[in-house]
């Protein structure tokens, strides 16, 4: 048994709070842009490190699920009105600095789900109010902060500000985040997650052939539908990969690992943002950000046609986006790779318009949802999906 001492507000001090609309379109500028909240300069991701990034970003902690497969969780930020801090005593309890406003949170590790290189992530009876979040079990991922330099701890401050943004807005295709406190003592963070209780989509897809055409569908048009949500709030994940993309048990597709998103729009009456920085997974990468200069929702389609032949297929269309790849170099030259030779006409159709070489062809998320491959399927939930048979995992290494 641990207790937590967090401390609540009923009301943000911040007086710029206050301003807020409730447009869903318009919060999230004035929260990530302005820096609201977090009191920290607007991080511009592309010009702090032009090198490549790996897919995961270097404070993603692995977790997993009962059977053993691998997720990674994403990292979130809480609201000013939410969480604020607690600290840890010798004897492991949590207690936060004194206020008339602490509230005692008690809750129980119930077990341990994964681990990476800079924190881990543990399934936890819920320490938050039942009001607030009906919710039995949530994940708790916790992130050593002190083995970050400076330039990851504010990357980590950016992802959880951003992803605790995007979880106002209620979307049913991203993992929600429910809060974080900061454990000065043991210089940790401790983000509140939504649990998914299933499998990623890695699991599912690339150890057993694919998942069949009707469950591709089913689950592609979700993928569709939530990076449209993000496009439409100006935000590019750009780490868009089955690793990244859980299924709960009732065939329910969410998006996890913010880790590396940006903004790439600072209101709506401004043009997008290009982007720069090379990061993701290689396998999933467009033609335009090994040139450095690219559109991150363009990209985002990229990575989702990717991850499209992955469900059809069982395998990668190639193993690297680089013209050393034959795959890839077939591709861009407007032949047919050997591992899509099988793919039906309809679904080919598809996937040569999510993976248009040429950028400004590329249709977007919310044009890719009109494609006649997918009128004829529908949002019920797909008995073919199953995330629970014992399987092993094959992880590709990110570069």
């Amino acid at each position: 048994m641990y207790a937590c001492m967090i401390t609540w507000q009923t009301a943000s001090t911040d007086p710029r709070m206050n301003r807020i609309g409730q447009d869903r379109t318009t919060v999230l500028f004035r929260y990530i842009v302005v820096g609201l909240i977090m009191e920290l300069p607007l991080i511009n991701h592309d010009h702090m490190d032009n090198g490549y990034s790996s897919g995961c970003s270097p404070f993603s902690a692995d977790s997993g699920y009962s059977d053993g497969s691998e997720i990674d969780y994403p990292l979130e930020q809480p609201r000013s009105d939410s969480i604020k801090s607690c600290t840890s005593s010798d004897d492991g309890s949590y207690r936060s600095s004194p206020t008339p406003e602490n509230q005692p949170i008690q809750y129980n590790v119930i077990k341990h789900l994964g681990s990476g290189s800079f924190g881990e992530v543990s399934l936890i009876s819920n320490p938050l109010s039942h009001k607030m979040l009906s919710r039995r079990e949530i994940a708790m991922k916790r992130i050593n902060m002190a083995r970050l330099n400076e330039k990851q701890r504010e990357e980590v401050e950016y992802e959880v500000a951003l992803h605790e943004t995007l979880t106002k807005s209620d979307d049913s295709h991203i993992v929600h985040c429910y809060g974080a406190c900061d454990d000065f003592v043991m210089e940790e963070k401790h983000i509140y997650l939504e649990y998914v209780d299933g499998s990623d989509l890695f699991e599912l897809a690339m150890n057993k052939g694919g998942v069949g055409k009707s469950a591709a569908k089913h689950l592609f048009r979700q993928l569709l539908e939530g990076l449209a949500f993000l496009h439409d709030l100006s935000v590019a994940h750009r780490d868009i990969k089955p690793e990244n993309l859980l299924i709960d048990r009732r065939g329910t597709l969410k998006i996890a690992d913010f880790g590396l998103a940006d903004c790439y729009r600072e209101s709506p009456d401004e043009p997008d943002r290009r982007l720069s920085r090379i990061c993701g997974s290689y396998e999933y990468l467009s033609p335009q950000v090994l040139e450095n200069d690219y559109s991150g929702p363009k990209n985002d389609v990229w990575a989702a046609g990717c991850v499209l032949v992955v469900m059809l297929t069982g395998d990668l269309p190639w193993d690297r986006a680089a013209r050393s790849d034959p795959s890839y170099s077939m591709w861009l030259n407007g032949e047919l790779p050997p591992s899509l030779k099988n793919v039906d006409r309809d679904a080919l159709d598809i996937i040569r318009d999510t993976l248009v070489v040429n950028e400004e062809l590329r249709p977007t998320a919310r044009e890719l949802l009109k494609h006649p491959w997918l009128s004829s399927s529908t949002r019920r939930r797909s008995k073919k999906i199953n995330c629970f048979e014992p399987l092993k995992r094959a992880r590709m290494q990110d570069c």
